[in-house]
């Protein structure tokens, strides 16, 4: 099977990024200037992303998922999307749901509640 190659983010992916780095964490400038300088590509059926940062910016964060975020499928399941840091880098967009189906329809970015962890 061929991978996927790395590609510009989409329009509603910027969205969703956008809205998870409205909220004032350490290191959220360093993955904002990352973000505009990224690649990505689709690493599984949900459209979570793995990330190449264009950019030696590095992220100062104090645990690998320095946010997330929450939406609500049209099946009335959650949708949670995780913004992983690894090496000081934004690596990966993760969605998943709580019963591990498949996402049916991913709402707007507006939608999307953020979840700081202390």
């Amino acid at each position: 099977m061929n991978e996927p190659h790395f590609r510009t983010l989409t329009d509603s992916e910027r969205n969703i990024l956008a809205k998870l780095l409205s909220t004032d964490f350490e290191g959220r400038d360093a993955i904002k200037h990352q973000v505009d300088r990224c690649l990505v590509r689709a690493i599984d059926v949900n459209g979570s992303l793995e990330f190449s940062a264009q950019t030696g910016v590095r992220a100062q964060v104090k645990r690998r998922i320095p946010v997330e975020g929450q939406f609500v499928d049209v099946d009335g399941m959650q949708i949670h999307v995780l913004l992983h840091v690894f090496d000081q880098k934004i690596a990966e967009l993760e969605f998943y749901k709580d019963d591990s189906s498949l996402i049916v329809r991913m709402p707007p970015a507006e939608k999307l509640e953020i979840i700081l962890l202390p």
